[in-house]
């Protein structure tokens, strides 16, 4: 994973749950990240999940290889 698209989730995750992730399935805030991943597991309805479910980006790779880099070339 490269360091935009790293970023780009940690910022997607500040913009759409502020800090604290909340499962997509159950809505529920008690989830557990899995470690050197951006995903998540939810401890009520023991789902995995990503910032990304829900969304349209969800299942794409626009999110990693187009999305990210635009915020990126904004901001330089």
């Amino acid at each position: 994973m490269s360091r935009n698209h790293e970023e780009c989730l940690i910022l997607l995750e500040q913009i759409r749950w502020n800090g604290k992730p909340k499962c997509p399935y159950c809505g529920s805030n008690n989830a557990t990240r899995y470690k050197n991943e951006h995903r998540y597991h939810c401890n009520e309805c023991f789902t995995s999940y990503s910032v990304t479910v829900g969304t349209l980006f969800h299942k794409t790779y626009f999110f990693g290889s187009v999305f990210c880099k635009q915020i990126f070339r904004q901001e330089s």
